[in-house]
């Protein structure tokens, strides 16, 4: 069996999006071959906790912890933020429409001083680290996930200091990723993302990545092999659930909504069919868990809807299975931003396994269009057209009143996190024995 180093922040106690991926590789990995090693921080500032990712680590996976610096900390004390409070992908980006001078001034040094990342002061302890983990516990292949891309980097270095082949995953893009424009780079910090990205692209010997538009802006910037492995759902997550259910129409949405995801015209036209539709008041239920910005409840205000919403915070996997199991429409907001059209949220595929329809708010020639409309798994409706999100809204409500409302995503199981596993798995045997031929 072939062992594999993965350099990875987040893992559990991790919750969220970005500790799934590898959990599930890893839970699967040892079915086609591999053994995994993981590598991650010990005590990090993570945003979120989920202890029921606990369970999906088999107990004979080796784990190594190390120690990380982060300067939340300081960044807390600095600006008034209360001890514990959590940081949105962009570090040390708020979401609030205001910000304070003090926000304003730490954002600017995260963004010109901390580069790639706020993990950046990792990348040298994780070297040495493995450097010596390594010349006693040799492995086949190394893996890098991120974001955070400080990994990328760290996994660069242990490429050179050790010859071994080097895989980049890439969970989200680098210098194209939505929070990007929002960073007060100076040039000359703009230029060294750019040169760093196009360093961790050109010397890795495979980049893997989560959709067909992110890989084809890889191969353009200079990438020599490029791999689209998608997120997926856990076929075992679905099984003898038990949904969470109501009497109501109930709309649901996991997952945070930034500022950038929040849809106007789609409370407008809930709005609307609140005043045409009699009974619809009545029956309607729109249910987030995950964070909302202030400018959701500014909005679900303005068009009163109140009433309707229904504000669960976060809650861990488990829980969020259930309720997407018992939805009668998943919505499915995608971050109104230039490159929309990459973006593969890893939720799409629990909608999928959940076989309830599905209401994304997207591009039309997006990657993940595609994927629904050939799944026959909803309707995609363009950010602009108020009019297709409340001519959707209105059928998937009159189906409900008539009891049709139902769907069965077609192929889904492609999807699945051990197909994925064994795809994955693929690449990495290919990549072994194209270095061990060139030897």
């Amino acid at each position: 069996m072939k062992r594999v180093l993965i350099l990875t922040y987040y893992w559990p106690p991790s919750g969220g999006p970005g500790v799934q991926r590898w959990v599930k590789f890893v839970k699967y990995l040892k079915k086609y071959g591999w053994e995994p090693v993981v590598y991650a921080p010990k005590d990090a500032d993570y945003p979120l906790f989920d202890h029921s990712f606990d369970k999906e680590i088999p107990d004979d996976v080796t784990v190594l912890r190390n120690p990380i610096w982060e300067p939340y900390t300081v960044y807390r004390k600095f600006t008034g933020r209360k001890p514990g409070s959590s940081f949105n992908a962009g570090g040390f980006i708020s979401d609030d429409k205001t910000k304070t001078w003090k926000e304003q001034l730490a954002l600017w040094i995260r963004s010109n001083f901390f580069i790639p990342d706020a993990r950046k002061y990792w990348i040298r302890p994780t070297v040495r680290f493995l450097s010596r983990y390594l010349k006693e516990e040799p492995v086949d292949l190394i893996v890098s996930t991120g974001p955070p891309h400080s990994l990328h980097l760290a996994a660069l270095k242990l490429k050179n200091n050790t010859s071994l082949p080097w895989i980049a995953d890439f969970r989200d893009p680098w210098t194209k990723i939505y929070f990007y424009p929002d960073l007060l780079l100076t040039k000359a910090a703009d230029n060294k993302h750019h040169r760093l990205e196009k360093r961790v692209l050109q010397q890795a010997e495979c980049i893997v990545t989560v959709g067909k538009k992110i890989a084809s802006e890889f191969r353009e910037m200079g990438a020599k092999k490029v791999e689209v492995i998608t997120n997926g759902y856990d076929h075992k997550d679905f099984e003898d659930v038990i949904p969470i259910t109501s009497d109501h129409f109930r709309l649901v949405h996991t997952g945070n909504i930034n500022t950038t995801k929040n849809q106007k015209k789609l409370w407008k036209a809930i709005a609307e069919l609140k005043n045409e539709h009699p009974g619809f008041a009545e029956s309607l239920k729109i249910v987030q868990a995950g964070k909302a910005d202030v400018s959701v409840y500014a909005d679900i205000e303005e068009y009163q809807l109140s009433d309707n919403f229904d504000y669960l915070g976060y809650l861990n996997h488990n829980e969020i299975v259930r309720l997407q199991a018992g939805a009668s429409v998943l919505l499915l907001l995608i971050s109104d931003t230039p490159h929309a059209k990459g973006v593969l949220t890893g939720k799409l595929f629990e909608y999928l396994a959940a076989g309830k329809p599905v209401l994304a708010i997207a591009p039309l020639d997006s990657d993940l269009a595609e994927i629904i409309n050939s799944s026959h798994a909803g309707v995609v409706v363009d950010f602009n057209d108020k009019t297709g999100m409340k001519k959707a809204l209105e059928h998937f409500y009159l189906q409900y009143k008539k009891g049709t409302l139902a769907i069965a995503s077609e192929g889904a199981e492609q999807y699945t996190r051990m197909n994925l596993t064994k795809k994955m798995a693929a690449v990495m045997d290919d990549i072994v024995a194209e270095q061990r031929a060139d030897k």
